[in-house]
């Protein structure tokens, strides 16, 4: 029988307390027993929250009016936000460990879900209305033609 990987939240005495099954507990250990002084804990949760066609739909008419607004391509606007909002760093590392570059690369629009990816297109709305001066026609996308996302073309993410 297969042990569970899961952790649980329990209360006790009123507070939380996350519980960890037994191979995370020896891991632990072990991490300790080697000198380690901190454990550092990822929990990922499933979700298949994945964005509508409609918030991508929206998401990309938004981009097209944008375009027109600034004589930018939608690409390389939707290029430019990820780099803008959803930056993650990347650190290059040679064969004897040492940091030989960092950078700052976009991130990806294709891994948020629901409520990240309207936060996101929050986040872009609301810089072309504050630093642009641009407010949408579209103020929902019932009204739009689909506009699918791009595959990707010329080494875009």
């Amino acid at each position: 029988m297969t042990e569970s990987m899961i952790a649980r939240i329990v209360r006790r005495e009123g507070e939380p307390v996350l519980v960890y099954p037994r191979p995370w507990r020896r891991a632990i250990a072990r991490l300790a027993t080697a000198g380690a002084t901190e454990v550092v804990l990822t929990i990922a949760t499933a979700t298949d929250e994945r964005r509508s066609t409609i918030a991508n739909r929206y998401y990309w008419a938004l981009l097209a009016e944008l375009a027109a607004h600034t004589g930018y391509d939608r690409y390389d606007l939707h290029e430019y936000f990820k780099a803008r909002l959803l930056a993650k760093p990347l650190t290059i590392v040679n064969a004897a460990g040492l940091a030989i570059d960092e950078r700052q690369i976009a991130g990806s629009t294709r891994v948020l879900d629901r409520a990240s990816f309207a936060a996101y297109v929050d986040q872009v709305l609301a810089f072309a209305v504050s630093e642009l001066g641009f407010m949408p026609a579209r103020q929902d996308v019932s009204d739009t033609e689909p506009v699918s996302s791009p595959a990707p073309a010329r080494g875009r993410v």
